[in-house]
């Protein structure tokens, strides 16, 4: 058995003053509010530090910051998510601000890391795919909801996430979804949608205000 490690979360809400129209920011917030943060919220275990990465000059930087006010966020004003220092052990995962995960994932995340040795990633293949006002099952080896378990100071993601398995030990953990991954109307592929049209689809357990993502998804023509 190993030791047990903090999990640090790494979500990204970065939309510096230019990057996206007021409009696309606006909505991008409001399906923060529908997906990622009340997901967060039902988190089984509140036993992890979210660092909230957002850019100082984001013209909705206040609503954003008071959006997250229910959560034990610290935040990020840098370009890039931070480097560690080394010689202490973390659980570094990262997740962005459209997508949710299932009320269960990071305690299971956090007891499989005391049993893997530093260097290790878990990947989770397992998950869910929203398009439309539809939730279905999706498998996706690599995927952006991995974690990686470290202890030399190394960021945990300086390679890409289908990258990662070329930089770390990969541990794939077979369970039922544990992710919600967002497509919004206009960056979706024809092959994913395609895909999910022929699957069951599969009950919303991940804490997701299904109507309030649907009102702002139908408005979403911008592929953010």
């Amino acid at each position: 058995m190993g030791r047990r490690a903090p999990l640090i979360l790494q979500v990204r809400s970065s939309y510096p003053d230019g990057k996206l129209t007021l409009e696309a920011n606006r909505r991008r917030l409001g399906i923060s509010q529908a997906t990622v943060i009340p997901s967060l919220m039902q988190q089984t275990t509140q036993d992890y530090e979210i660092r909230l990465r957002i850019h100082q000059t984001d013209p909705l930087r206040s609503e954003r910051l008071a959006a997250w006010e229910s959560l034990p966020v610290k935040i990020d004003w840098q370009t890039g998510f931070t480097d560690f220092p080394s010689g202490k052990l973390r659980l570094v995962g990262r997740l962005d601000d459209d997508d949710a995960v299932h009320p269960e994932y990071y305690s299971d995340m956090i007891a499989k890391a005391a049993r893997c040795r530093p260097g290790t990633c878990l990947d989770y293949p397992a998950g869910a795919l929203y398009i439309r006002g539809n939730i279905g099952r999706y498998s996706n080896f690599g995927n952006m909801f991995n974690a990686v378990l470290v202890d030399d100071g190394r960021h945990a993601f300086t390679v890409m996430h289908n990258k990662v398995a070329s930089a770390y030990r990969v541990v794939s953990v077979a369970s039922r979804p544990r992710w919600c991954w967002v497509r919004h109307d206009q960056n979706m592929s024809k092959h994913i949608r395609s895909y999910v049209t022929k699957r069951a689809t599969h009950p919303n357990e991940f804490g997701i205000d299904i109507s309030a993502l649907r009102s702002w998804t139908e408005k979403d023509k911008s592929g953010i």
